[in-house]
């Protein structure tokens, strides 16, 4: 009878080990966030964080880092789909190899560059609120800003925040709706 019952407890010992095979600790992030301030050893100082967001679409493992290309302040390529991957508290992007431990508020994401110790001050922190955009608002695969738009100024405010040109560039920033004139920020 020992036998057996030492035997139930070394089974029910070697199941309680089991490990789960959850690729993020890290709690689900999706939608719009939008950068509210960045912590490095650079001159920010007056700067509208605000104009740039970071996208997550968690079922497509992509993200995209939006903003003005010839103004922001990105993590990964400008405007583009990126893939990521998330693992115990890293965010590591797939096209640069670059990697951010990530720590997720109620409202808030923080980023911090995982630096290289023989690089001095390149230690930077991205911190990011929750936005109101909902994830339908930007498709990551209809993105391709490469493609051509006439040049003609027909604002249009997009569902993300941003003011576009005109629509055709809005498209091709993936915006799937958007109001005729600029933004009111």
């Amino acid at each position: 009878m020992k036998k057996i019952i030492l035997l139930f407890l070394f089974i029910s010992f070697i199941f309680s080990c089991s490990n789960t095979d959850d690729v993020s600790k890290t709690p689900e992030i999706k939608g719009q966030y939008i950068l509210q301030n960045v912590s490095c050893f650079c001159n920010l100082d007056n700067y509208d964080f605000t104009k740039n967001q970071l996208w997550f679409f968690p079922e497509q493992d992509l993200l995209v880092s939006k903003g003005d290309i010839n103004d922001g302040i990105f993590i990964s390529k400008p405007n583009e789909p990126s893939k990521f991957l998330i693992y115990d508290g890293v965010l590591t992007l797939n096209d640069n190899e670059r990697e951010y431990t990530i720590e997720a508020k109620q409202n808030e994401i923080i980023l911090s560059y995982i630096d290289n110790p023989n690089i001095a001050d390149d230690e930077i922190t991205y911190v990011f609120k929750k936005g109101n955009a909902e994830i339908e608002c930007i498709n990551p695969k209809a993105i391709s800003i490469d493609t051509m738009c006439t040049k003609e100024y027909d604002p249009v405010c997009g569902c993300d925040g941003y003011t576009y040109s005109n629509p055709c560039v809005a498209k091709n920033y993936g915006v799937s709706s958007y109001k005729m004139g600029e933004c009111s920020n």
